[in-house]
C-alpha cells in the first residue's frame, strides 16, 4: 500500500493527514500503524522521517501525548525482546553539524503546576543474574583545538525546606 502526497517542482509539496473524527461523548478513535511479523525471516521494518532540505532547515518529527482534563497521555518507546539474543536498542542521539554545533539533547520534565511536584527523571540500567549489570557512563566529549566538556551535578534551592542533596 502506498500513500502519499504528489511531487511539486516549482513550489510546496502536498499535505498528507491521517486523522479520526472528533467524539462528544465517548472515546475517540485510535490509529495504529504496524509492520508485519515473519515465521521464517525479519519482522517488517517502521521508519518515520521528514523531508532534507538544500537551501533551509529540513522537517520536523513531533510526537506528543494529548492534554487531558484529568491526566495527560502518557508517551511510551521502547524496544523490542530478543528471544535467544539481546533485546533491541533505544538510541538518542542529535544531529550532527557539518560546518558549525552539533544539536542538543535535552531529557527532563515539566515544572509543577501549583500544587504538587515536578517530575523525577530516572535513569537505570537493569538487573542480571548471570552476568554484570548495565552500566551508566555520563562521559563528554573531547575537542581537538578547544577544552573539553565538563560533568556538572546541581540541586535545587529550596524556599521554604532545604535544598536537594547530592548522593553518591
Amino acid at each position: 500500500v502506498n500513500l502519499g502526497s504528489g511531487a511539486a517542482v516549482g513550489g510546496s509539496t502536498g499535505s498528507l493527514t491521517l486523522s479520526t473524527g472528533t467524539a462528544s461523548s465517548g472515546a475517540g478513535g485510535e490509529i495504529e500503524v504496524s509492520a508485519g511479523s515473519s515465521s521464517m525471516g525479519t519482522g517488517g521494518s517502521f521508519a518515520l522521517s521528514v523531508g532534507d532540505s538544500l537551501d533551509s532547515d529540513s522537517g520536523s518529527v513531533s510526537i506528543s501525548g494529548g492534554a487531558g482534563l484529568l491526566g495527560g497521555g502518557a508517551l511510551s518507546m521502547e524496544s523490542g525482546v530478543g528471544q535467544s539474543m539481546a533485546g533491541g536498542d533505544v538510541l538518542l542521539v542529535s544531529g550532527q553539524g557539518l560546518a558549525t554545533s552539533s544539536g542538543s539533547v535535552t531529557l527532563g520534565s515539566a515544572d509543577a503546576g501549583s500544587a504538587g511536584v515536578s517530575g523525577g527523571v530516572f535513569i537505570a540500567s537493569g538487573e542480571a543474574t548471570a552476568g554484570n549489570s548495565g552500566a551508566i557512563d555520563l562521559v563528554t566529549g573531547a575537542s581537538t583545538s578547544g577544552g573539553g566538556g565538563r560533568v556538572a551535578l546541581s540541586v535545587g534551592e529550596g524556599l521554604l525546606g532545604n535544598g536537594g542533596a547530592v548522593e553518591v
